[in-house]
């Protein structure tokens, strides 16, 4: 076998991609375990937006999205992200959020007891109805920064606790477009979810 064959089965069962092939999958570079694939859905699904600040001409989005939870009755909040097309639609997503890597077992601890926890999608972020979303676009600046801030969480995830949960970590992420975080984040992931909006657009 020619070595440039067998050095790139090599690099694919160490799960690296050739950059070829994540253009083509639309993957930003060292992001392709933020896909939807593994779970069946190599974008993963669309949202009905809640709420949107998009501007024309902007290349890329961030958008918060809150979900009914099974494991956690006050459900969960995550972050999808990517590059737009000329009419402001998504061209790609990537998926991000905070979740305690053992629900069951550590989900339901004290605020001052924290455990590891991964920034991959879940099934659940892929696949599970959306009940609400808020969709920021972008400038190629600010999409560098969130590149940046996801990258960073990949290769060493934060540790989830009450006091720094799936809320915190999302609002983590938009402060690369200059939002504020909401209010008190041990609450309900829908309370959050307009907490954050009323911070953000209220003003406005």
């Amino acid at each position: 076998m020619p070595f440039r064959l067998s050095l790139a089965i090599v690099l694919l069962m160490l799960g690296f991609e050739p950059a070829a092939a994540s253009r083509k999958a639309g993957l930003e570079p060292g992001l392709s375990a933020l896909s939807c694939a593994a779970h069946g859905r190599a974008n993963g699904r669309s949202a009905r937006l809640t709420v949107a600040r998009v501007r024309a001409g902007d290349p890329a989005y961030v958008e918060f999205r809150q979900r009914p939870s099974r494991q956690l009755l006050p459900g969960h909040m995550y972050v999808v992200f990517g590059r737009l097309d000329k009419t402001g639609e998504p061209l790609t997503r990537h998926f991000i959020g905070l979740d305690p890597q053992h629900y069951l077992r550590d989900a339901h601890l004290s605020a001052d007891h924290s455990v590891r926890a991964e920034v991959t999608p879940s099934g659940k972020d892929c696949t599970f109805p959306v009940a609400n979303a808020y969709r920021v676009s972008l400038t190629a600046m600010q999409y560098k920064r969130l590149l940046a801030k996801a990258k960073a969480a990949l290769a060493r995830p934060p540790r989830w606790s009450l006091r720094y949960n799936c809320h915190n970590f999302a609002a983590e992420l938009g402060s690369v477009a200059g939002l504020k975080p909401g209010g008190n984040g041990v609450v309900p992931s829908v309370v959050y979810f307009w907490s954050f909006i009323r911070a953000n657009e209220q003003t406005r």
